[in-house]
């Protein structure tokens, strides 16, 4: 997420073979063997991150945090029977537009949606 929203508005779009290269740092630091090493590794990815989704925020915003839905949800999109997801999702997202998105998530933000 941190790179697509760094990369929003730029002449190229962050690509597959892009992302794939980003996965694969991530999983071969997870994949560490030496303990002290990977955990020098993931803060590193973690910091990196951090500073790439807090690009572009306006000042006075708070930081920004990604949501998984899997991540957070891990119970709903794994479970045994082979069911996955929501039966029904029901929400009503505060719908902004022009200035008041840039004002409140960045230029970057708009540019990626």
């Amino acid at each position: 997420m941190a790179e697509a929203l760094a990369q929003a508005g730029k002449t190229s779009d962050l690509t597959d073979d892009e992302i794939q290269v980003l996965a694969e740092v991530v999983i071969e630091a997870l994949a560490e063997a030496d303990e002290e090493k990977r955990h020098r590794e993931i803060a590193a990815i973690l910091a990196k991150t951090n500073r790439m989704m807090n690009l572009g925020n306006p000042a006075n915003q708070p930081p920004r945090k990604p949501f998984h839905w899997l991540l957070e949800f891990p119970e709903v999109f794994l479970q045994e029977d082979g069911a996955r997801g929501f039966s029904a999702i029901v929400g009503n997202p505060p719908f902004q537009g022009g200035k008041k998105i840039t004002g409140a998530l960045g230029t970057d933000y708009r540019e990626f949606l």
